[in-house]
């Protein structure tokens, strides 16, 4: 797979090209310890669909890109967005762009869409996070414990990272950090001028509609 350095980690990615792809093609942000792979087919279905090309890249940390060289900082998800993103459309070429963000990814999608409103032409924005709830701690503590107890999981886990340790405890340790749980984005919503699809699962165990409800406000 194809690779790009940027702030100092190579970064994998693919590009999807369906036949007869036309207009800004789609960005895929994955979840807090996803990758290319944890997306499985579906940039690939959706943009056939659709009709646009596709950008699905993994984060450092994450996947087969680069491994961190130290913990994430407690504003990473900024980082993300406002440095990592931006410089890696500007090295492949792609100016406006749609988004399509899972989780982390869709906090991410917010984020790069206030801070560069004029590049994003429109996002998918599924369970995002714009403050820190009490579900969402409990699931993550939930989740840590799983991986920690449940050596098939952990399995699972590590079919998609070259290291799954890392991948995983640099996010989960973030979010369950006692001195995050006043972190918020929801200031930087009102600069967000694109067309949003947003998507909110009523069972999430990781956030409830009032993310939604904040972004919508």
């Amino acid at each position: 797979m194809p690779r790009k350095t940027v702030d100092g980690y190579s970064l994998d990615y693919q590009i999807v090209q369906p036949p007869g792809a036309a207009r800004e093609p789609i960005v895929f942000l994955h979840h807090g310890f996803g990758s290319i792979s944890t997306w499985k087919d579906f940039p690939a279905r959706l943009a056939q669909q659709v009709r646009r090309n596709a950008l699905v890249y993994t984060r450092a940390g994450c996947g087969q890109s680069d491994p961190l060289r130290a913990p994430r900082a407690s504003d990473y998800l900024f980082h993300e967005a406002e440095v990592i993103l931006p410089q890696l459309l500007d090295r492949l070429g792609l100016d406006r762009v749609v988004l399509f963000g899972h989780s982390d990814g869709a906090t991410i999608s917010l984020l790069f869409a206030s801070a560069f409103p004029d590049r994003v032409v429109q996002a998918v924005i599924e369970a995002p996070h714009v403050i820190i709830e009490e579900v969402t701690v409990c699931g993550v503590a939930e989740v840590a414990r799983r991986y920690e107890q449940d050596p098939e999981f952990r399995q699972r886990v590590a079919q998609h990272h070259r290291d799954a340790d890392g991948a995983f405890w640099s996010w989960a340790q973030v979010w369950l950090n006692p001195a995050y749980r006043s972190w918020s984005m929801v200031d930087r919503l009102e600069r967000v001028r694109s067309p949003l699809l947003l998507i909110q699962g009523d069972r999430d165990a990781y956030g409830t509609l009032k993310q939604l409800d904040l972004v919508e406000g």
